[in-house]
């Protein structure tokens, strides 16, 4: 495993691979994630709305769930 990390380290393509791999997958995490928030922040949104159109309190819903 070391010869592996010094072959790497030693060749700047490897390296310079190496680091573009990095990026992209953390690119890919960071975009799936904001993703995810996006999506649950409008269910938020739709849920708060569905509740004040039917009528009820949206304090009130989230006493209850509290509870």
């Amino acid at each position: 495993m070391q010869d592996l990390i010094d072959k790497i380290l030693a060749n700047p393509l490897y390296l310079t691979l190496g680091i573009i791999l990095i990026v992209v997958f953390f690119y890919s995490i960071f975009k799936r994630l904001i993703k995810l928030i996006i999506i649950l922040v409008v269910a938020l949104i739709l849920y708060i709305v569905y509740v004040h159109y039917t009528g009820n309190s949206v304090k009130d819903k989230v006493e209850r769930m509290m509870k």
